[in-house]
């Protein structure tokens, strides 16, 4: 029998509030920002290497549901 657990979205706050993606300094919006525009998970990746994929992926599925 298979079991699926849910991934946490990979956002962490820092003190001013703004939200960050995968415990790096990239915020949200940046990302949010870049998908609007069309970019691939891939694209995004190519621009700020300190991300990882699952984390763009788990951002993206934020705007997919």
């Amino acid at each position: 029998m298979l079991s699926f657990e849910p991934l946490q979205l990979p956002l962490m706050f820092d003190k001013s509030g703004t939200a960050r993606v995968g415990g790096t300094r990239v915020r949200l919006d940046t990302v949010v920002y870049a998908f609007n525009q069309g970019l691939a998970a891939e694209d995004i990746l190519d621009q700020f290497p300190e991300l990882n994929l699952l984390d763009i992926l788990l951002v993206f599925s934020l705007f997919l549901e």
